[in-house]
């Protein structure tokens, strides 16, 4: 039943995405799938977007209609990091997204970010 609701939610996004370019505002975090497997990491939809939701032990993937972000927080460990950079092109695939892929790290966001 859980897969089916995911299933559901995922089409739900990739629709909205296609009906609605410009409203397209997703933010999603790298975490442990389960406590059972905390080595495979998923992305995760936020719920509230924003920069308060940033955390430095962590990597965020933030995409939005101009761009897809890949935010490395401070005390990022690599594997999470460059398992946002893997999910990103996932998002490109799945959810049919365009736009340039930008890194960026804690500390050097830019005015536009």
């Amino acid at each position: 039943m859980s897969f089916a609701c995911q299933l559901l939610q995922c089409q739900n996004q990739t629709l909205a995405a296609v009906t609605s370019p410009n409203s397209v505002f997703r933010m999603y975090h790298l975490a442990p799938h389960s406590p059972y497997d905390p080595l495979h990491l998923v992305p995760k939809l936020l719920n509230q977007a924003g920069a308060q939701g940033l955390d430095s032990r962590g990597a965020f993937v933030i995409h939005v209609p101009s761009a897809i972000y890949v935010w490395i927080g401070k005390s990022c460990v690599s594997v999470m990091a460059d398992k946002a950079r893997a999910v990103v092109f996932q998002i490109i695939r799945y959810e049919m997204a365009l736009g340039p892929v930008v890194t960026i790290k804690e500390g050097e966001e830019s005015l536009e970010f």
